[in-house]
């Protein structure tokens, strides 16, 4: 873990990153601050195993800086459905000030398949943990659904310099008797799709009216 129990504080351009193998603890009565042009960058789970998160006890205080507050973490929840953590993000505007993005880490093809489930998760913030194999073996069945569209934003750089991969797709859309359908890899897309490398993708629709996303 990275325990953050001094305050920090910088003007220049100068970015901080804090990389945690597991959790980033941001300590009470703790401030970092930046009132230039520099950036933060809090990436927990910095190996995308699954498991760290990022708690800011104290404050982060950026109003007055032109750069950038990223925090990459994995979302918890006593839920029922693995999906519904991602219904659930941790909400930092009450510890953050300026521009910030938190960032819902997507580690496997188990969490890529957790993306598409609902409407308020397809409208989630999301960097990839890792680069991993999304085959039909390792959990990820495509996004199905009449007019699935995603709203949010997908990155697939993780905060570390680095741009995942995304490998091994290929689906085939079940039969809807000709009466359409979307499937695949965001199938519909509104938000935001960046930084992300694809590999060895197939897609095949199962009807003639199908709608087929692979980005």
């Amino acid at each position: 873990d990275i325990n953050v129990n001094s305050s920090i504080s910088w003007a220049s351009s100068n970015t901080l990153t804090l990389s945690s193998y597991r959790n980033i603890n941001v300590g009470e009565e703790v401030t970092i601050s930046n009132s230039g042009a520099g950036n933060l960058i809090m990436r927990a789970d910095n190996t995308g195993r699954g498991s760290g998160t990022v708690r800011v006890d104290g404050t982060v205080d950026f109003h007055a800086s032109t750069g950038s507050v990223s925090i990459y973490y994995n979302p918890s929840c006593s839920c029922d459905f693995t999906y519904q953590k991602y219904e659930n993000p941790t909400d930092y505007t009450g510890s953050v000030s300026g521009n910030m993005t938190a960032y819902m880490l997507v580690n496997n093809a188990n969490d890529l398949q957790d993306v598409g489930t609902t409407s308020r998760t397809l409208g989630g913030f999301y960097a990839l943990g890792k680069s991993f194999s999304a085959a039909s073996d390792d959990g990820f069945n495509g996004f199905l659904g009449i007019g699935t569209t995603f709203t949010g934003l997908f990155d697939g750089n993780g905060g570390l310099g680095t741009n995942y991969t995304i490998s091994n797709i290929s689906l085939t859309a079940p039969s809807n008797d000709g009466a359409g359908n979307s499937f695949g890899l965001f199938p519909f897309l509104s938000g935001t799709v960046r930084n992300l490398n694809l590999t060895n993708i197939t897609i095949t629709g199962g009807d003639n009216n199908y709608f087929l996303g692979t980005v």
